[in-house]
């Protein structure tokens, strides 16, 4: 998953989580991946759960960290941070993805079908050829990349 030295560095690193919050052994792992792709920005929605574990752990790692806000009808946790034009859902995740090297999504679920946002995240993302790293509930890493036809 990562080379010999253990680290697989990029310059942008994005997240994609949902509204309940990381278990801590996704936390843990989150923290370790994190760490080996050493990023100089990190980027995240504003929503509430797993983002803000995400947000807390790139505070700690010292990253630059650039917030997505969400839409007025949309509940947003407020993070600090780098702010981004608010857009409409799809179009802010879009940018998002565009933007980054690297995704790490954290489903609430050990099946990531269940969690369409975190889903198509993963999917929009190995269609663009850049790496995907998913943090189960329980801690288990996979790391996915583009589908060879």
């Amino acid at each position: 998953m990562f080379d010999r030295n253990g680290s697989h560095e990029r310059e942008v690193v994005g997240f994609v989580g949902d509204d309940i919050g990381m278990t801590m052994a996704q936390r843990s792992k989150f923290f370790y991946v994190l760490s080996q792709l050493h990023p100089q920005e990190f980027h995240h929605e504003d929503y509430k759960g797993s983002c803000i574990d995400a947000h807390d752990c790139a505070v700690f790692r010292h990253v630059a960290i650039h917030v997505y806000p969400l839409t007025d009808d949309e509940e947003g946790n407020g993070s600090d941070g780098s702010l981004q034009k608010v857009l409409p859902h799809p179009q802010r995740l879009m940018v998002l993805l565009h933007t980054c090297e690297a995704l790490i999504v954290a489903p609430n679920e050990m099946n990531m079908r269940k969690s369409s946002r975190i889903r198509y995240a993963a999917t929009a993302m190995k269609n663009l050829g850049r790496p995907v790293y998913i943090i189960y509930p329980d801690g288990t890493i996979e790391k996915e990349e583009q589908n060879e036809n």
